[in-house]
């Protein structure tokens, strides 16, 4: 990414030039190779992730037995990351974070982070990843996008709040994805 750090700016002011500035994070919006080096840099940051989940130190979560676990999705410039609720899981996702914001230049928001825990993990541990990640906790009431950002056992309850055709739409569609896999267990 060094490479991509040489470009400096200059002002128009009234058709006249005026000074230079060098930026000082690498990836630049607008330009038509941001949108490439980002998606490399994502890809990057994913693989960084794979690697800690095959090594056991971070250990992805299940939806249900037969589901294969997840440890992370990548939503434009957004991550989530799953895990079991660990201090070790916690320090294995700051290393993969200072690693990716070395490499790429990009300072990672902890402000506009959180994490969110399963009502089973219990608070001495919670107040320990929280120290660790340096970020808020979430009650799971949130919304991502506009859906609730944490889905409970009952997806019912979660979807109501649409309150409209659609949410009610959902809501059934909801019921029979589990009644069909009710009848065929």
């Amino acid at each position: 990414m060094l490479c991509v750090s040489s470009v400096t700016y200059s002002f128009i002011l009234c058709g006249s030039q005026f000074g230079f500035v060098t930026p000082q994070r690498w990836l630049r919006q607008g330009d038509p190779l941001s949108p490439y080096l980002f998606l490399l840099c994502t890809e990057a940051f994913s693989s960084l992730l794979q690697k800690e989940e095959r090594s056991g130190r971070l250990l992805g979560v299940a939806v249900c037995r037969q589901a294969p676990q997840v440890s992370h999705l990548l939503f434009a410039d957004d991550t989530l990351i799953f895990c079991q609720a660990s201090v070790d899981a916690a320090l294995c996702i700051m290393e993969v974070l200072e690693i990716f914001r070395r490499a790429v230049g990009q300072e990672i928001n902890f402000d506009k982070s959180s994490v969110v825990f399963s009502k089973n993990t219990v608070p001495v541990l919670r107040e320990g990843i929280q120290n660790t990640l340096q970020v808020r906790v979430e009650g799971g009431h949130d919304l991502y996008l506009g859906l609730p950002s944490v889905v409970g056992k009952t997806a019912v309850q979660s979807f109501n709040l649409f309150g409209t055709e659609f949410g009610t739409g959902l809501v059934d569609e909801i019921r029979g994805i589990f009644l069909r896999q009710a009848k065929r267990s």
